[in-house]
């Protein structure tokens, strides 16, 4: 089965490496030409859980969502204010988390109250020994010795981890339990793609969720540590947190955490390690729809703007992420409930390929900057620059290469 269905595109190598959709045929401006159903694993951010919706993100600017899940599974709606847990937009919403919930013998709910019990036990061992517990913040950690900046000295570092028994639970800083709340919902899905038959496969979303799996997906474990090279303790101290909070039966335990009879070619730090190492560059920001990305309005030459909203969360949608960058895309992404949807903004001809944009392209706005064309040079190398640092690769799309060559010769003619 391919990864990504669509009549209108396909999956398919490029000249410069790796893979990227490509138009079938000629699409007219304005198609609706993909659709992803649902996140494989997401996190809404503690401060925005009370005002966005635990199942469509929706966000309400009014307050408090209402419609709260105060008890267990089965726990009936509640219409005020009180109350604790996931909040909805409404009751059709919660509803539909709840169907969703029943799924694997309620393991997502296992998992929830494992690790909430494992965030209580962090903050009473914080309590007892404030000084020792205080986990270490980004600008606490030096580099990482230059030999694990390699897969093989990642590998044994993670297989050091992997193999070393937690006395007590670990200390995560605010980030690092967003990040492992995260870790949890992608490890639900891949729970639910191991043990669920496709006999208890229900619906068509959860047939299109089946090939959806986060190991579909590019890792980019070693750029992002290259980058970042915090980020490794960062997520061990995560799988260690995990691993001392959930208790589940042998064969999952050594897959999540890659231990034990683990097999299949599966690398230490099992399934946690796997979910860290694609969510970087993977990942869509959750952010609050804005008027204009309604469907009537994705044939505008306003693109992807990241600045129409705060991000209250993130998500991976595993077929929507085979969508490459450029600078001058012809498809817009559109964030309907969980699903994002994909839209071409010109006419697109047959073998064309298929790009959104992952960056604001609008240029800086400066007064110090009295040339349009140094303008345009500094926008594109700023944006060239966050590209490399958070998508690991160096942009060549026809607008970059237009923008440094544009670059080229106002140099030589102003002699930047």
């Amino acid at each position: 089965m391919s990864l990504i269905e669509s009549p209108f595109l396909s999956l398919q190598a490029t000249t410069y490496g790796g893979r990227s959709l490509f138009a079938t045929g000629p699409i007219c401006v304005g198609t609706l030409i993909h659709t992803s159903q649902a996140p494989c694993a997401h996190v809404v951010y503690r401060d925005h859980r009370k005002v966005v919706c635990a199942w469509c993100f929706a966000q309400s600017d009014a307050g408090p969502l209402k419609v709260v899940l105060s008890g267990g599974i089965n726990s009936a709606h509640t219409s005020g204010p009180g109350g604790s847990g996931e909040r909805f937009c409404s009751v059709i919403c919660k509803d539909l988390w709840l169907a969703e919930g029943t799924r694997g013998d309620g393991i997502r709910g296992k998992i929830h109250t494992a690790v909430e019990a494992g965030v209580r036990r962090m903050n009473k061992a914080k309590l007892r020994s404030p000084d020792s517990a205080h986990p270490p913040q980004e600008s606490d950690l030096t580099a990482i010795p230059a030999d694990v900046r390699t897969q093989g000295g990642l590998d044994a570092a993670w297989a050091a981890a992997a193999a070393k028994s937690d006395a007590e639970i670990a200390q995560l800083n605010e980030m690092e339990l967003e990040i492992m709340r995260f870790v949890c919902s992608g490890l639900v899905q891949m729970y639910l793609l191991r043990n669920e038959s496709p006999a208890m496969i229900i619906n068509a979303q959860q047939s299109s969720l089946s090939q959806a799996s986060i190991l579909n997906l590019q890792e980019n474990e070693l750029p992002h540590t290259g980058q970042r090279p915090y980020i490794l303790d960062s997520h061990i101290r995560i799988h260690s947190f995990l691993r001392c909070a959930l208790n589940l039966g042998r064969r999952d335990s050594a897959a999540m955490f890659g231990i034990g009879d683990a097999v299949g070619g599966q690398k230490a730090g099992g399934w946690i390690r796997a979910i860290l190492s694609r969510d970087a560059a993977n990942a869509f920001g959750i952010r609050q729809a804005s008027p204009d990305t309604a469907p009537e309005h994705v044939a505008a030459n306003e693109l992807d703007s990241h600045e129409e909203s705060d991000m209250v969360g993130w998500g991976l949608w595993v077929d929507a992420s085979f969508f490459n960058h450029s600078c001058s895309p012809n498809i817009k992404k559109v964030r309907i409930g969980r699903t994002l949807q994909f839209y071409t903004t010109e006419a697109v001809q047959l073998g064309e390929e298929l790009c959104i944009s992952y960056v604001d392209l609008e240029p800086c706005d400066s007064e110090e900057i009295a040339s349009a064309e140094v303008n345009v040079k500094q926008a594109g190398d700023a944006r060239r620059k966050l590209l490399s640092n958070s998508w690991f690769f160096a942009c060549r799309c026809p607008r970059c290469q237009l923008d440094q060559g544009l670059r080229i010769a106002t140099s030589q003619s102003t002699g930047i």
